[in-house]
């Protein structure tokens, strides 16, 4: 499984159309390191879901394109950082637990919805 993610993931920052030659599209070979800049690890944050800020960015640049994919995908490094302690809002109502089930559709609803969508 990990290893077709780590493909894909090149593959996708290979595909760039922005960031990547023209001779790259629809090329689904694994980029080469010579080929490897600040732009394509940009565009693989942003494909990956979560994007990174320019140091990301420049640390990732630093690695080959498969160290890249497998630091995204094995989480090296993560946890390192100190996170500051939860600060409550004291919003939450403990009340509200168990929250009550979902009510049923009223019959009104699901006339309505038959007539509109000839469904029951």
């Amino acid at each position: 499984m990990i290893p077709r993610l780590a493909f894909w993931c090149i593959c996708a920052v290979g595909a760039a159309q922005a960031a990547a030659p023209a001779k790259w599209q629809n090329d689904l070979t694994p980029i080469a390191a010579s080929d490897w800049n600040n732009d394509l690890v940009a565009h693989l944050l942003e494909r990956a879901g979560f994007g990174g800020t320019p140091e990301d960015v420049q640390a990732l640049a630093r690695l080959t394109p498969n160290q890249a994919v497998a630091r995204l995908v094995h989480f090296e490094g993560a946890g390192t950082g100190s996170l500051p302690a939860f600060d409550h809002s004291g919003i939450h109502d403990p009340g509200l637990e168990p929250f009550p089930p979902a009510v049923p559709p009223s019959p009104i609803w699901r006339r309505r919805r038959a007539r509109r969508w000839g469904s029951k």
